[in-house]
């Protein structure tokens, strides 16, 4: 039995293996990941101290520059299977970039996404949620591109259902669309979404990260996670689905 074990592995080997929830890397690449964000957010304090010092304050590009750093880390800290509470906490600083990030020339439509869903999905408090709101308020009220501005998904992200905006982004629109089916109808629809979700964002600039030496975080679809929290529904049958963060749809602090 000995020998047949050291070829073949035993189920204690595979129990003491370290749990990682992202396919493709291993928990060193991801460890490594979390120190080089750690090493540029260090940077970004003396930078930035000097910044200040000579301009008064930091432009918008800075402020949403360390709010997706610190967004990236959130997403290496899930892939690690850390707790929701170390992964909030580092959120907040997102959110305290984000809400002071604000520019006329903001081109950022994943990222309200991205900040709406994880907003719902990590329980920050209201008054920080209403940070990520107002900077929301200030994208849908400005002259940017209707491209850029909030869609209907944000808005419902954000508790803002009365508000209407189609989005320009095809999977966003369609998920938008399924939240206004009845509950079980919307949960046979998320359960195909998911199937077909990586393939609809082909497009962006994450797609296929994974074949890079570095940046890959996982592909997780905080959006649609966030959609069946809200909305309450049923996860069983897709619960298993290689995009969806089940975790945090069923975390509370």
């Amino acid at each position: 039995m000995g020998i047949i074990n050291k070829l073949f592995g035993t189920s204690d080997s595979k129990e003491n293996k370290p749990k990682i929830r992202a396919q493709y890397k291993n928990e060193r690449y991801f460890i490594k990941e979390i120190n080089y964000i750690d090493e540029i957010l260090k940077e970004f304090e003396e930078t930035d101290k000097k910044y200040i010092a000579e301009h008064g304050s930091l432009t918008p590009f800075q402020y949403l520059s360390k709010c997706m750093k610190y967004n990236k880390k959130v997403e290496y800290l899930y892939c690690l299977e850390r707790n929701a509470d170390e992964m909030q906490s580092v959120f907040l600083h997102a959110v305290d970039n984000f809400s002071k990030g604000w520019g006329d020339d903001f081109q950022g439509m994943a990222l309200l996404v991205d900040m709406a869903a994880k907003s719902v999905l990590l329980n920050i408090s209201q008054s920080e949620f209403q940070r990520v709101k107002d900077f929301m308020c200030k994208a849908d009220q400005s002259s940017i591109k209707e491209m850029w501005k909030p869609d209907s998904l944000v808005f419902f992200l954000i508790g803002e259902k009365e508000k209407q905006r189609k989005s320009a982004v095809p999977a966003y629109q369609k998920l938008y669309e399924i939240t206004k089916l009845p509950k079980s109808e919307a949960e046979k629809s998320i359960k195909k979404y998911l199937e077909s979700w990586y393939e609809m964002n082909k497009h962006v600039p994450w797609y296929n990260n994974h074949l890079r030496d570095n940046g890959y975080s996982g592909y997780w679809a905080w959006e649609v996670a966030a959609v069946v929290k809200l909305i309450g529904l049923d996860d069983s049958s897709f619960k298993d689905n290689q995009y969806y963060p089940y975790d945090l749809v069923h975390w509370n602090n």
